[in-house]
């Protein structure tokens, strides 16, 4: 949170004290506000700065630990009350500020042909040569994405750092980095150039980390930037050992992509090393010095990738497959290169022949759509699964699933996707390409060569015989496991990495000299400017190429469904007269309507579509639940891969990474059923996430139901409506929407109908929307009528992820119904919060009184109260405003502690395998979460008896934590 958060500001004080300022600003402005005796005059000031036109950027870096004051401590809000006067005298004193928002900045874009500059005023004047205590390499990457590249990234590090090594990364393009969080625990030591520095000035930044670090190796792996930079840094780091590793050739992108790069760096490079031994020789071929190349095979961690069964029975129950029908997986970005054309003329072929068989594509891409029409069009739905951008976790359960990998690419290095599979006991088949024979031979799976024109019907009769001999697949697949193990496990990887680091090492100590002088100086300056040239030119032209490349997509998908298509559904505008929504759903072809997955990709085919960013939802750890029991067995009572979790490691990662943003589409449906699609003439918005959907696509009895119209219409409804869900799902993302429907009362709200009064209960009695601008969506079939929704202008917030609510979308929620929680709940003492189950239907507490009555004597200082459904919705709320600790049978009786503060401590007693819902809901707030494990109970037991003792002694461990955090805020 900080200055990003731009109005947001105006409410809470988002930006911590740690701030650098000009100070002519802050002499301008008046400085502090002298008058504030009570707190809070840092808050005035960021208000101040706004008022008079001034505003500020946060660094996207952990920087510095924060300490939270204890509650109370400010006397201008202490309470409800006198946060309100705090709040109207902000509102008169910067009246310019609330009335029409903080400023709104950008950062100064890079200037046309400017000159890198030499390091060397920044290399003396902040000098900061580091104690160097082991070997230590600097690694220089683009960034920290999903990808085999960045996988193979970690994996290197992870095993140098066990070997005792020291580890610097330095990322050179804009990037979410969605795996720093994985990669800051090898290192802190990370340095993302774009968040902190213009183009112009990241090769003497680099020149200056090797100057401080004194690295033994500069490690360039998949880095056009590095690259480019090379002269530069042999010039100004003449001491530097530089290695780089080529992962693949490309010849469509760039002339052989780093492949090509690597062979025209090569003068400045010590050694090169190569992912195969087809890769090597083409990059000789380029030009390379063949005394310095060698190949090292990437290899994988055959400890990981071993066949997990649990995740076999389970994704193999849930197609219905049995034990000789023959699962095929088919990983990869859905884009020409990869042969999705190849796969699906492949499944058509044994389709047709009537074999026993399953394939699923794993991945996203350009083709995603192409591949889906051709899926549909053909009637292979039953037979063919396309799963989309997955996360990674979830790809190794699919691994364990499958008995045979696919994967007809027309270019390839070394597929580490199918490494992975053969190191999980799955046969491979897969195209003669790059150094993929060095992998597979005969004796392990099958290789075609791409390109004939008889290339699918040789895949479709290979996998023909696996299917019609499964013991052969599995026989395959044992012996594909055990030449991982032989040739190719991680374990060599490094031990022969490090000899190669060696052999540079020498070749460098004859050379180096070579580089040290005032000409090559000048040559690296002006090769480095001209490549950030070259850079900001591409970036330029990108956007333009692409918009080009998916109007061209749209005109031939139009044009391949026809003209007549067109005619007959109509333009996408209306008339009013013979073409109106009522008379244009009954025409639509629900089953040739284009999928839009991601609504990112869709702006740039729809440029008359709005999007306002609201933020980005990062991956970061969580914490696994807590337990009192020495040495608890988490993997076998939780159960791995619940809800995506591999193992229950300490930290946890949360992987759905998304944007969050609100959407403006104009003249589009929202269908009736399970999910509140929305749909037009020509497509339809599932916006899927990995594996999870997030709305259903529209189906024909859909067109029956009325059509119910509105001017303005904003929708909070998706898949999955519970109280649960309503609570910590639909809520949440009224949170992204609140700004919005309180600046414009015309604007309808679409709301699930719960069947009971809680979706009045936040939004009329508590949020205090209007009741007539709420419309109620039914879920499911049945409904006399059904309703389809129409708006002429409809404002889509992003989606939840089904039970994994992220941080972004809880902490709008939150922010949006502090006000309320602040204005209508009296102060009063905190509690601890027993959520009853006493009357539920299930897993009924059958000793809930015995447990509150030894609670209160063994903690007679503790106000305690136990909570109801009875109990109303805002006393509820207010209950859990002021909760210290809130316990709970795993249920939906824990749902309301999403109106907990990050303060409260969450108690939740499991039984085994459960839903996780609310460990992601109160990690994700940031709550300290314990779990008290009841061995014998299941989630079907219809009455459960309390572990009391565990649970009094977790209690007590949870307040004496509280304490100990208490007595830390005495100290300072």
């Amino acid at each position: 949170r900080g200055f990003q958060d731009g109005d947001l500001n105006r409410f809470e004080n988002m930006i911590t004290v740690a701030t650098v300022m000009r100070t002519d600003v802050l002499l301008e402005i008046g400085g502090f506000d002298e008058n504030l005796l009570g707190g809070m005059e840092d808050w005035d000031l960021w208000m101040r700065f706004a008022n008079n036109g001034h505003w500020g950027y946060t660094l996207p870096e952990y920087h510095f630990w924060y300490r939270v004051s204890p509650p109370g401590k400010w006397s201008s809000i202490s309470n409800a009350t006198n946060f309100a006067k705090h709040m109207e005298r902000q509102q008169a004193k910067y009246s310019n500020v609330y009335v029409k928002g903080v400023p709104k900045i950008n950062r100064i874009a890079q200037e046309k042909y400017e000159n890198t500059p030499p390091p060397g005023d920044l290399v003396t004047t902040l000098a900061n040569p580091l104690l160097r205590c082991r070997l230590h390499i600097l690694v220089l990457i683009p960034y920290m994405e999903v990808g085999g590249a960045d996988q193979f990234n970690f994996n290197f590090l992870y095993r140098m750092v066990e070997k005792g090594w020291e580890v610097t990364i330095v990322c050179d393009k804009t990037a979410n980095n969605v795996l720093y969080s994985m990669f800051s625990r090898l290192t802190p030591d990370i340095f993302v150039m774009p968040r902190f520095l213009p183009s112009s000035d990241q090769p003497r930044f680099i020149a200056y980390i090797i100057e401080s670090r004194k690295p033994d190796l500069v490690f360039i792996s998949n880095s056009e930037r590095a690259y480019h930079y090379l002269p530069y840094l042999r010039a100004f780091a003449p001491e530097a050992t530089i290695v780089d590793y080529v992962h693949s050739e490309t010849p469509d992108w760039k002339s052989g992509g780093y492949a090509r790069y690597s062979a025209a760096e090569e003068p400045w490079l010590d050694r090169s090393l190569f992912a195969s031994k087809h890769l090597e020789e083409y990059v000789i071929d380029l030009g390379h010095n063949p005394n310095k190349t060698s190949t090292v095979y990437i290899g994988v961690d055959s400890q990981r990738f071993q066949r997990n069964e649990v995740s076999r029975k389970a994704i193999r129950s849930k197609l219905n497959l049995s034990d000789d029908t023959l699962l095929i997986v088919y990983i990869a970005r859905l884009e020409s290169e990869k042969g999705p054309d190849v796969f699906a003329q492949t499944v058509q072929l044994l389709h047709k022949d009537g074999l026993n068989f399953m394939a699923v594509s794993i991945g996203g891409g350009s083709l995603y759509d192409e591949l889906n029409n051709t899926i549909v069009k053909h009637g292979l739905t039953q037979k063919v699964k396309l799963l989309g951008t997955t996360p990674y976790e979830e790809v190794l359960h699919w691994i364990s699933a499958a008995d045979v990998s696919f994967l007809p690419s027309k270019v390839e290095g070394i597929s580490l996707a199918l490494m992975e599979a053969m190191s999980t006991g799955v046969t491979c088949v897969a195209a003669r390409v790059g150094g993929q024979p060095e992998l597979i031979t005969d004796e392990v799976g099958f290789l075609v060569v791409p390109g004939s024109p008889y290339e699918a019907e040789q895949y479709a009769e290979i996998l023909a015989g696996l299917i019609r001999d499964p013991a052969k697949a599995r026989a395959l697949g044992q012996a594909s496991k055990q030449r991982i193990l032989d040739h190719f496990d991680s374990v060599n990887t490094i031990t022969n990495l490090q000899k190669e680091f060696c052999l540079a090492s020498k070749v460098h100590h004859h050379s180096k000299h070579l580089f040290n002088n005032v000409g090559m100086q000048r040559m690296g300056i002006e090769y480095a400017s001209l490549s950030i040239e070259y850079e900001r030119t591409s970036d330029e032209l990108l956007s333009i190429w692409r918009e080009l490349q998916f109007t061209q997509s749209k005109i031939s998908m139009q044009s391949n469904t026809g003209k007549a298509l067109a005619a007959k559904h109509a333009p996408a505008t209306f008339n009013g007269k013979d073409i109106t929504p009522e008379t244009l759903l009954p025409t639509i072809k629900f089953d040739t309507l284009r999928s839009v997955t991601n609504i990112m990709d869709e702006r740039l085919v729809d440029r008359s579509m709005k999007i306002n960013l609201r933020g980005y939802d990062e991956q970061y750890m969580r914490p696994r639940p807590r337990c009192i029991i020495d040495n608890f067995n988490y993997n076998e009572f939780l159960g791995r891969y619940n809800l995506g979790v591999d193992s229950w490691e300490p930290e946890v990662p949360f992987r759905y990474t998304q944007d969050n943003y609100i959407a403006e589409l104009t003249n589009v449906y929202l269908s009736p059923g399970d999910s509140g699609t929305v749909f037009d003439w020509d497509r339809a918005f599932p916006l899927e996430l990995g594996v999870i959907p997030m709305f259903k696509r529209p189906v024909e009895w859909q067109k029956t139901c009325v059509v119910e119209k509105y001017s303005k219409l904003a929708t909070i409804v998706q898949l999955h409506s519970s109280y649960a869900h309503f609570l910590s799902h639909h809520l949440p993302r009224l949170g992204m929407l609140w700004d919005l429907v309180q600046s414009d009362p015309e604007i309808n709200i679409l709301v699930p109908f719960m069947g009971n009064s809680v979706v009045d209960d936040v939004l009329v009695d508590l949020l205090n929307i209007t009741k007539s601008r709420l419309v109620y969506y039914r879920y499911g079939e049945g409904w006399n009528p059904c309703k389809t929704y129409f708006a002429e202008k409809l404002y889509l917030p992003n989606p939840a992820v089904t039970d994994n609510p992220s941080r972004e979308l809880l902490e709008r929620m939150y922010q949006m119904v502090a006000p309320a929680l602040r204005d209508r709940c009296r102060p009063r003492e905190q509690a601890i919060v027993y959520m009853s189950r006493e009357d539920a239907r299930s897993r009924k507490v059958i000793n809930e009184q015995e447990f509150l009555d030894q609670l209160q004597e063994t903690f007679p200082n503790e106000h305690i109260v136990r909570w109801s459904y009875e109990k109303s919705f805002l006393g509820t709320v207010c209950l859990m405003h002021r909760a210290r600790i809130v316990i709970g049978m795993h249920g939906q009786t824990m749902a309301p502690i999403v109106f907990a503060s990050n303060k409260t401590s969450v108690i939740e007693l499991l039984h085994s395998r459960p839903w996780l819902h609310y460990w992601n809901v109160a990690t994700a707030k940031q709550m300290d979460y314990w779990m008290v494990p009841i061995m014998e109970a299941s989630h079907e037991s219809q009455s459960i008896t309390l572990p009391i003792d565990k649970l009094i002694k977790t209690v007590e461990e949870v307040l004496k934590k509280k304490q100990q955090n208490a007595n830390k805020h005495d100290e300072y």
